[in-house]
């Protein structure tokens, strides 16, 4: 009896260099996974199943900070536009 190895799973990742302010939506990265899944599927010999993981980061909308707060409306203060919009009377 010997040991053999069988690959099995390989994960492709789409990355920014940066982070940018007018980024596509995590729905429009979603569609194109599963355009490359599928040019895979179709490409490469073998290939019995495709899977997307997705991998979410929560900013603020104006400095790009990490979101560090429960409330979806206000970051802390990050930013002076973050401090402005809770200053604002919704």
């Amino acid at each position: 009896m010997a040991k053999k190895e069988i690959f099995n799973c390989a994960y492709l990742e789409i990355a920014l260099e940066k982070p940018r302010l007018r980024e596509p939506t995590p729905n429009q990265w979603i569609d194109a996974a599963r355009t490359v899944l599928a040019q895979i599927k179709r490409h490469v010999d073998g290939v019995s199943s495709v899977t997307i993981q997705t991998d979410i980061d929560e900013v603020c909308e104006f400095c790009l900070c990490n979101w560090t707060e429960d409330d979806d409306s206000y970051n802390g203060g990050c930013c002076n536009e973050d401090e402005t919009s809770q200053d604002t009377p919704k």
